[in-house]
């Protein structure tokens, strides 16, 4: 156990209920009430999704509904539970745990917590895309080439009766493959 997640004065880490959207919000509000004594970590994740009106980025917490402090917690307890965002402390009954130091250090290391950590879905040859703007919207092909200099990807579509090869920008581009079958190892 790492000596600094359990002190006696009271300045554990602790996981807060944050209301639906508001986690980034909540956080700033939580700092406001004693810069310098009360510390926050809220790590959010930018990505595309696609929608009705082409992609568009988006910004959501890396943690849904939860954000993380440390402060002197007998002290700021009840001003932090009723600060504008917080819907309440994470708790099991009576018991309210609290998270390692090494945890929070670890996570910060990497991810950032002043600015979101933009992702997105590598692209390989072989994968199945959509074309998500331009004349050819819609249309679904496989990638042939990734050109990264160029910021353009060569997709293989089947085009007036025959197979033809175009070359798109590469975030015109959605992968068809789930995130979570990638294998970043």
């Amino acid at each position: 156990m790492n000596a600094d997640s359990h002190r006696p004065d009271g300045t554990e880490w602790r996981c807060l209920r944050a209301k639906p959207k508001c986690e980034h919000l909540a956080a700033r509000q939580v700092i406001a009430l004693a810069p310098g004594e009360i510390d926050t970590f809220c790590p959010r994740l930018r990505h595309r999704k696609k929608t009705a009106r082409g992609p568009v980025w988006f910004t959501e917490a890396l943690f849904p509904g939860y954000l993380f402090t440390r402060c002197d917690w007998l002290q700021w307890q009840r001003a932090i539970l009723a600060t504008t965002g917080i819907a309440g402390q994470v708790h099991f009954g009576i018991t309210v745990p609290t998270v390692p130091a090494g945890v929070i250090a670890d996570l910060r290391a990497a991810i950032p917590d002043d600015e979101p950590l933009s992702i997105q879905t590598p692209l390989l040859s072989g994968d199945e895309v959509e074309i998500s703007d331009g004349p050819l919207q819609g249309a679904v092909g496989i990638v042939t080439r990734i050109m990264p200099a160029r910021e353009r990807v060569a997709v293989l579509l089947e085009f007036l009766g025959g197979t033809r090869e175009i070359e798109v920008p590469l975030l015109s581009v959605f992968g068809l493959r789930d995130i979570r079958e990638s294998n970043f190892g």
